[in-house]
């Protein structure tokens, strides 16, 4: 597993400056941090099911696991369908070349085809554990691109002020530079490749960013970023106050892509599952008289029916032993109840464990407060406004609401 100091280790041993490269396609309309995410999920499970290293896009998008997992979780036509080439000649082949780009990948050209090969398999297997991780790196990869550019500074400026005029300048020299050091002409090409760069920047930030050609009237959200599949939390899912717990869910349920969201939290266990195991010793989060043996639960703090659109969060999540799981946290192996004292229990330590990754020095971060603070939001159905490492008050809203 990697950390943020490993990917720019990484990124800092490439030059990705356009004017050198003339590349005009190292990011694209669909390279979403969710797409790129399970396209590098489909290419890993090609390697590792294929003794052939090198492959084509093709190869990807015509595999069992990939056919079987698009037309699943984007809830997409047949890969198979001839009226659906182009359109997945795009989804397959412009992830693969944000990867090449970002030299995850490596690419060679015979003749008008592309071929790939494997060539960082700890970045790969990053972008594939998880969404957020993908989101991490593409976020990470469009600054160092913009720096080797020396594009930078126009973005600075525009991160400071978010006003018009920062905007404009900013947007004016992204696309005459574009026009000059790639073989893109016009204004439409350039203004969609300004919105992949600009809108995950600004996430990253909590800053304001591009929508409709303008400077957007709000704060750019991550659900923003997504391909065209909505999810849990892509609905503005603050349950009405006169709509009880499970028929908000139920309404959550009947809107979304349930199999999507079933791939994610998969996805998500399995990563926690993995750091827990690396760097935890396989221990439980909680260390109480239930806590001996292995971790091997990956246990949903607030439960899945009740509150889908946190279902894929980690930190909503919380590794446990099977003792603890089927005996505290679901009194009497009953999956369909909880223990509201023991569930107080794991948040607080919880909360601790997250305070614990993101001020240590060694382990990779994998949370986030303000995940971690929606996350309380979410399951006390509260509005919660707190700063940014306010654990002190997270701990005496927890404590204050199990009384």
């Amino acid at each position: 597993m990697i950390s943020t100091n490993d990917i720019n280790v990484f990124l800092n041993s490439n030059n990705y400056d356009i004017r050198k490269s003339g590349n005009a396609r190292w990011l694209d309309q669909k390279v979403t941090y969710d797409v790129s995410s399970i396209i590098a999920d489909c290419v890993l499970n090609y390697i590792d099911s294929n003794e052939n290293s090198e492959f084509t896009s093709s190869d990807i998008w015509h595999s069992e696991y990939t056919a079987n997992n698009i037309l699943a979780i984007f809830n997409k036509p047949d890969v198979n369908e001839q009226k659906m080439k182009n359109e997945y000649d795009k989804f397959f082949s412009q992830p693969l070349l944000f990867l090449a780009s970002s030299k995850v990948l490596t690419l060679t050209k015979k003749g008008k085809r592309n071929f790939y090969k494997l060539n960082n398999r700890d970045m790969l297997e990053f972008i594939a554990a998880r969404e957020y991780n993908s989101f991490t790196f593409t976020t990470m990869y469009i600054e160092k691109v913009m720096r080797d550019s020396d594009l930078w500074p126009e973005f600075e400026n525009f991160f400071v002020n978010q006003d018009k005029d920062s905007y404009n300048k900013l947007k004016e020299s992204f696309g005459n530079f574009l026009r000059e050091y790639t073989p893109i002409n016009g204004e439409l090409e350039p203004n969609r490749i300004f919105t992949k760069v600009i809108n995950p920047l600004a996430v990253s930030r909590r800053k304001y960013g591009t929508k409709g050609g303008h400077i957007s009237k709000s704060i750019i959200s991550l659900s923003d970023l997504q391909y065209n599949q909505p999810n849990f939390r892509d609905l503005h899912t603050k349950k009405p106050k006169d709509t009880s717990r499970s028929d908000w869910a139920t309404q959550l349920n009947q809107s979304v892509n349930i199999l999507r969201t079933t791939y994610q939290i998969g996805k998500v266990k399995k990563f926690l599952h993995n750091y827990n195991k690396e760097y935890r010793n396989n221990q439980s989060e909680i260390l109480d008289n239930w806590s001996v043996g292995s971790a091997t639960q990956m246990h949903h703090i607030f439960p899945v029916a009740d509150y889908p659109e946190i279902s894929d969060v980690i930190e909503n999540l919380i590794a446990l032993t099977p003792t603890q799981h089927l005996t505290k946290a679901h009194p009497n192996n009953n999956t369909q109840r909880i223990d509201r004292s023991y569930q107080k229990s794991l948040l607080l330590s919880k909360l601790a464990n997250i305070k614990d990754n993101l001020s240590g020095k060694t382990r990779p971060k994998i949370y986030d407060f303000q995940q971690f603070v929606n996350v309380v939001a979410t399951g006390f159905d509260v509005d919660l406004n707190i700063e940014d490492d306010d654990y002190e008050i997270l701990i005496n809203i927890i404590n204050h609401y199990y009384i």
